[in-house]
């Protein structure tokens, strides 16, 4: 069982209080990642939330025109995984550890019950949520903003 430390030291569950880890600590583990492992693909069934406790992990979005187009890099600390917890529970990305790492699986079944009973921490465990979609919103707007320059670059060139 992971305990309540390594809990607490996620940003996710940090605001958390020791009750509501307790609650939630049988709906977790610890998982080792091999490099170059994939954790999930984009359009799996969405039941686990993973936030990263070392090591490196990549969401990348997939696309028929070129192999792949990342999307970011997540930090030790973070969560990713969020589809796991708003209909339609598929996941939206791919994610994927380039070296050795591990990373806390939290079932969602497990986080929605302990958000379905308990309000305060159904507000602080949305808030981080909001803040981490808030954050690729910024990064997807600069990324598209760059792509936007280049192709002005390029046309004017011709």
């Amino acid at each position: 069982m992971v305990d309540v430390d390594t809990l607490r030291q996620t940003e996710i569950f940090s605001h958390l209080e020791i009750s509501q880890l307790k609650t939630l600590q049988p709906s977790c583990e610890v998982r080792k990642i091999e490099p170059g492992q994939i954790i999930f693909h984009a359009g799996d069934k969405a039941d686990t939330l993973y936030v990263l406790l070392d090591g490196v992990a990549v969401i990348r979005f997939d696309t028929d025109r070129l192999e792949m187009v990342m999307v970011t890099f997540i930090d030790p600390g973070k969560s990713f995984g969020w589809s796991s917890l708003v209909a339609p529970n598929r996941y939206t990305n791919t994610a994927e550890c380039p070296k050795a790492s591990r990373v806390l699986a939290v079932k969602a079944d497990g986080l929605r019950e302990l958000m379905r009973h308990d309000p305060g921490a159904l507000f602080s465990i949305m808030q981080d949520i909001i803040a981490t979609l808030s954050s690729r919103l910024r990064d997807a707007q600069v990324q598209l903003y760059e792509a936007l320059e280049l192709i002005e670059r390029l046309g004017e060139k011709k």
